[in-house]
């Protein structure tokens, strides 16, 4: 989770693709947009996507 925490906080101007795409090159894992959304709720991310 803190891998999607500081893609978002480097790239706060990216769309949803962008930041699952970031995620699946620096993890080398896909994510699901599901996943991605859980993953900004970790982070308390998601009021500002």
């Amino acid at each position: 989770m803190n891998v999607l925490c500081e893609i978002v906080y480097e790239h706060v101007d990216y769309y949803f693709d962008k930041y699952i795409e970031e995620m699946q090159v620096r993890t080398s894992k896909r994510i699901s947009v599901p996943t991605f959304w859980r993953s900004l709720a970790y982070c308390e991310l998601e009021t500002m996507a």
